[in-house]
């Protein structure tokens, strides 16, 4: 049997004890939160949105290292590795004059740490930054599509576009579920998605969820790459089958499906 522990954080805990569960079915020894872990050497480490320090360094492999989900951890740093890797992102800065000046009026006001959208301050005149609490900006693009690109170990897996479901709830600027929106497939693939490999690689990740957005002049713009996204089925079982091959598992010894507990966090 392969000896691997499957690390998630308390942010996606769900999705990632779905992930274990797939894997290793009801062995708890091999996935849980830090707290759950045994002080000890292991063969391999996944670490699925987790960047806790450890006791010992696997023996064999990391997958999605310390260091390199600590990228993607404050969003302004991240934004500007990937700007410099030649990544394509929006227009950015830590001073709304100078982003204004560039861009003009509205402009996205952010947060460095944040999590589905929570953050999102839409900016139409300084006394709205005044009443915000800030950390930096973005322009404001016009998209016609958002797209979230699953890439692991250097190739796109799967692409998935945001469609409206629910038009009550539709906020204009962020795309979400609580705005009603919901993940569907997407069938026209644009060229600038696999930008998203280069997102991913930059910031020193086997593998991550890369957001995007296309906008009204079909320009690619790429705004993050999540380390603990959580996953429909199809897509859980796509990251499953990825990570027990980069663990060298055998399909046979996979528990699958049948084990997974959908119904996780319904009571949270």
């Amino acid at each position: 049997m392969v000896d691997c522990y499957l690390l998630y954080s308390s942010n996606c805990w769900i999705t990632g004890k779905q992930l274990g569960q797939w894997l290793f079915g009801e062995d708890r020894d091999k996935y849980g939160k830090i707290d759950n872990m045994e002080s000890r050497r292991y063969d391999y480490l996944i670490r699925y949105g987790c960047s806790r320090s450890v006791d010992y360094i696997p023996s064999v492999k990391t997958i999605n290292r310390k260091k390199s989900i600590e990228n993607t951890t404050n969003k302004y740093k991240m934004l500007k590795k990937m700007d410099n890797a030649g990544v394509p992102v929006s227009e950015y800065s830590r001073d709304l004059d100078e982003l204004v000046n560039k861009c003009g009026y509205p402009i996205i006001g952010r947060s460095f740490n944040h999590m589905q959208g929570s953050d999102v301050n839409l900016i139409l005149q300084r006394v709205d930054d005044e009443i915000q609490n800030n950390d930096y900006y973005l322009e404001y693009i016009n998209k016609k599509k958002e797209i979230r690109v699953h890439v692991i170990n250097n190739q796109i897996k799967k692409i998935n576009v945001k469609k409206l479901e629910n038009v009550s709830e539709y906020n204009s600027v962020v795309w979400n579920y609580e705005n009603g929106f919901v993940f569907g497939v997407e069938d026209n693939v644009h060229n600038g998605v696999s930008q998203s490999i280069v997102a991913v690689n930059c910031l020193g990740l086997d593998f991550g969820a890369v957001d995007l957005v296309i906008d009204e002049n079909n320009n690619v713009y790429i705004f993050e790459v999540n380390t603990g996204a959580g996953l429909s089925e199809n897509n859980l079982e796509i990251y499953g089958k990825e990570f027990a091959s980069m663990i060298g598992m055998d399909e046979d010894d996979v528990a699958g499906m049948e084990y997974v507990d959908w119904s996780l966090g319904e009571d949270e």
